[in-house]
């Protein structure tokens, strides 16, 4: 078997070493993923090549990608609505309203709790669009509707190794 780490040289005349490990497919897009190192000392690749193999041995990998939370509700969404009642499914999609239109342009990998916790503050004082006044805010019990919907969507996006953590876990809800 060939070694792993490949060396590289740049037009300085200076070596780097680098590796390249499938780290599987997509489960939203298909594609393969790969993740790339790229290192000074060969040791120093060494020691990341092995930490990463381990992680994708032990499916703790997560490979960079570029999903954003628009495309991962889409593509997350009729899965789970497809045994709901028509009512039920348009409450989901209803409550997932607020997150695509303040996050949904984000990438799904650079969502943290800070960005929920400003979603949470959002919704609590401006996030009415339909019914009531629009502009003022929705009602605690939507909002932690809204974040138990997302919270489920995140713990899905962490057990198919599209993020590292589910930035939901420590949100806290409006009482």
């Amino acid at each position: 078997m060939s070694d792993p780490i490949k060396t590289g040289g740049r037009p300085d005349g200076s070596a780097f070493y680098w590796f390249r490990v499938d780290v599987g497919r997509d489960p939203v897009t298909g594609k393969r993923r790969q993740l790339y190192g790229s290192f000074d000392r060969q040791k120093d690749a060494q020691a990341e090549y092995a930490k990463v193999v381990n992680d994708v041995a032990e499916r703790r990998c997560v490979a960079r990608s570029s999903t954003s939370v628009r495309a991962y509700l889409e593509a997350w969404l009729p899965a789970h609505t497809r045994d709901m009642e028509e009512a039920g499914a348009a409450k989901v999609r209803h409550l997932l309203r607020p997150v695509l239109e303040r996050l949904g342009d984000r990438r799904l990998q650079s969502l943290t709790r800070t960005d929920v916790d400003q979603l949470v503050d959002w919704m609590l004082a401006a996030g009415r669009v339909r019914a009531g006044k629009p502009g003022t805010g929705l009602s605690a019990r939507t909002v932690k509707d809204t974040l138990a919907v997302l919270q489920r969507a995140m713990d899905d996006a962490a057990d198919e190794r599209l993020v590292t953590h589910n930035p939901m876990r420590r949100v806290k809800r409006p009482r």
